[in-house]
């Protein structure tokens, strides 16, 4: 606030033009008493305003907390090495994977059988048909 005055800036200025009124208005004969509730209501009005000023200031302070955590949340994001998913989840996606993998091994294996079966087969029938035309 002022210096001098202790109140808000501009304060001060705003006390002196009401005095400034107030005197002015006791040489045209208006009501004094008038003058200074209007004085006190001007000053209440500045007490207000810097009240509100010094809440804004708060609420600033508070979002630009906000936003530095947003932003090292935003470098964490960032990090190569970051891994969005917990170990929990990474052993289940891990397991399923191998079980994925055990299952196309088991089913590779029993093609394998199925196509060396069937080339004994081709090669049994091709030695009958080649008797059969003896």
């Amino acid at each position: 606030g002022d210096a001098a005055g202790g109140g808000p800036p501009g304060a001060e200025e705003v006390r002196e033009a009401v005095e400034w009124l107030a005197a002015r208005a006791s040489k045209d004969g208006t009501d004094v008493e008038e003058a200074r509730r209007m004085k006190e209501r001007i000053v209440d009005q500045v007490a207000d305003l810097r009240s509100r000023v010094d809440r804004s200031s708060e609420l600033i302070q508070q979002l630009k907390t906000v936003i530095r955590a947003q932003h090292g949340k935003i470098e964490d994001l960032r990090d190569p090495n970051w891994n969005p998913l917990s170990p929990n989840l990474q052993l289940r996606w891990i397991e399923d994977h191998q079980k994925e993998s055990k299952e196309h091994d088991e089913a590779a294996a029993q093609m394998k059988a199925q196509v060396a079966s069937l080339a004994n087969r081709v090669r049994e029938l091709k030695a009958s048909n080649a008797q059969l035309r003896r």
